[in-house]
């Protein structure tokens, strides 16, 4: 799977995610919000790390 493909699905699966967290503001706070939010960050920061490891950097492409 290349990188591009790799990295539009986790596009696609993290604004998903930000949409639930839009839901967790309004119904529990913002601060339910932001625990999303820094996770999904993290999230996002693993997987560039593991397309670096693979040599599939945003500068290779």
């Amino acid at each position: 799977v290349g990188r591009s493909a790799v990295k539009q699905l986790m596009e696609e699966f993290a604004a998903i995610l930000r949409g639930a967290g839009e839901t967790l503001r309004s119904q529990c706070g913002a601060e339910a919000q932001q625990i999303l939010n820094e996770a999904l960050d993290e999230a996002d920061g693993l997987l560039q790390q593991l397309l670096e490891s693979m040599g599939q950097s945003e500068s290779s492409e």
